[in-house]
């Protein structure tokens, strides 16, 4: 993170109109970047459902003979997936999701064979980092000592920088290995103003 405020050295011993239209400027900024979370990419649940049937009409897997706990990508029934795939993860390259996105079909990574856990690891892939730049240009009218009146535009992502999230990390998924949010809004510019006294 780097922040900075600059006053503009113009208009400085300056008097009448020329102090005021050319003194009292400013310039400030604020930059922050930061490297990507971890993510660890998770195989597919399998669905132990005959073909049409509703999902709250499956079968406990105690009631099929089915008894390892690896099969649908579950950690002893719960609904969270916690079986990585295999293949490297690290060769993976996210983009943002867009309507026509569909899962490439020579993925560096594939579905572990049942009862097998993959072998990749957890938080093997590295996303994609932030990256912000918020500048502002400010004017202050003095009037006495105590009392001024200061302008300023301001510029929220100044470089107007995606920064992705909501990265889909479920191999089965139609979205998978897609952003599919921001984590930041797109530039924003504002003014404002301020009478101290």
């Amino acid at each position: 993170m780097l922040n900075y405020r600059y006053e503009l050295p113009f208009g400085k011993g300056a008097s009448g109109w020329r102090k005021y239209l050319l003194g009292g400027w400013s310039q400030s900024s604020i930059f922050t970047t930061q490297s990507g979370l971890p993510a660890t990419v998770y195989a597919a649940p399998i669905t132990l459902c005959a073909t049409g049937q509703p999902l709250n009409q499956c079968p406990r897997r105690d009631q099929v003979g089915i008894s390892d706990l690896l099969l649908n990508g579950t950690n002893n029934g719960s609904t969270v997936v916690n079986t990585t795939v295999d293949g490297d993860a690290t060769q993976l390259h996210p983009i943002p999701f867009f309507n026509t996105y569909t899962v490439p079909t020579n993925l560096p990574v594939s579905e572990p064979l049942l009862e097998h856990n993959g072998t990749s690891g957890r938080n093997h892939l590295r996303l994609v980092g932030q990256t912000d730049l918020d500048v502002a240009v400010s004017k202050q009218f003095r009037f006495t000592e105590s009392k001024h009146l200061e302008l300023r535009f301001e510029s929220f992502n100044a470089l107007n920088h995606p920064n992705f999230a909501g990265y889909n990390n479920i191999l089965g998924s139609s979205q998978f290995n897609t952003y599919t949010s921001t984590a930041t809004n797109a530039r924003q510019m504002q003014v404002s103003g301020r009478f101290i006294f």
